[in-house]
């Protein structure tokens, strides 16, 4: 479970930096809609790696409530 986390968080990582390179770029060519939807890449990733990094958390919460 922890590699499966590992590879997820990493790919949420790498597609995060990708999207701030896309910003970059957009914003250096003057290409707003570009700019627009990376920065949605940017919020997904994050929000992703959010959701992995908490989901230990909840699974003990919730199996600590039954």
């Amino acid at each position: 479970m922890a590699w499966l986390m590992f590879i997820a968080l990493s790919i949420c990582a790498s597609s995060a930096i990708l999207s701030g390179a896309t910003v970059a770029y957009a914003h250096h060519t003057s290409r707003p809609d570009l700019a627009v939807r990376a920065k949605v890449g940017v919020l997904w990733a994050l929000g992703g790696a959010f959701l992995i990094g908490i989901a230990i958390p909840l699974v003990n919460a919730f199996y600590g409530l039954g």
